[in-house]
């Protein structure tokens, strides 16, 4: 029996501390829920699934204060597979492909992370294959730790799995 292939992103969430200068996504998935990470493994596809990464995506919830503007225009993204680096990028391209927006005055603060529009990801050249029992991870880093925020990295393209009996 042959496997199946999906479009089906991979994501994870993080709430950031007022200490972190580093953050690594993919690496745990205790204590999460389907809302904070679809991962199946800490670190790596099971048996029998692969990955082809064709995009990324970044995403905060609304209306997020000032903190959050200063984490986007400071941090760094970089992918990992086994020990290799794969893809670094500023963070600030990664939100929604569309920069960042919001208000910030003296009565009003509201950023959000790029124009809410799901066509709005950055996309690859060329795919990038995760394998089974492969590990990777999504790594966050700021020269000065940012304010606590939540934000969820989505990996999109298609998830290869067995065929269900």
């Amino acid at each position: 029996m042959s496997p199946e292939r999906l479009t089906q992103p991979l994501w994870d969430d993080i709430t950031l501390g007022a200490a972190a200068i580093k953050a690594s996504l993919f690496q745990s998935i205790t204590s999460k829920t389907l809302y904070d990470t679809n991962m199946m493994a800490a670190g790596a596809l099971p048996s029998g699934y692969s990955f082809t990464i064709k995009g990324f995506a970044f995403s905060t919830l609304p209306g997020q204060t000032g903190a959050l503007l200063i984490a986007l225009q400071k941090g760094t993204f970089e992918l990992f597979v086994g020990s290799s680096s794969k893809y670094q990028l500023p963070l600030f391209m990664l939100t929604s492909g569309a920069g960042i927006g919001g208000i910030v005055s003296a009565s009003t603060e509201t950023v959000n992370a790029g124009i809410p529009d799901p066509r709005a990801v950055w996309t690859l050249d060329s795919p990038i294959e995760l394998g089974p029992l492969v590990n990777f991870r999504v790594d966050f880093t700021w020269p000065v730790a940012p304010t606590a925020s939540t934000f969820w990295f989505f990996l999109l393209g298609e998830l290869e799995r067995p065929i269900a009996p």
